[in-house]
């Protein structure tokens, strides 16, 4: 490895590694960050009509 290719990945490592936490919170992952399907988020409509949500698209698919 070159000094040049050196330099660029000392500097780069902690800019990765900002990144990496900083990303800790979303569901990268099935079910989310803990697996459970469950979200820390607040905020959210507990209001729904008592036939649903509105919706927003649906796609006629084959046998899974």
């Amino acid at each position: 490895m070159n000094k040049r290719a050196i330099i660029l990945s000392a500097a780069l490592l902690p800019i990765l590694a900002l990144v990496s936490s900083a990303r800790a919170g979303d569901w990268l992952q099935w079910r989310g960050p803990e697996h459970n399907g469950v979200t820390a988020e607040s905020g959210g409509s507990h209001d729904w009509p008592a036939d649903g949500p509105k919706v927003a698209w649906k796609a006629k698919v084959g046998f899974g």
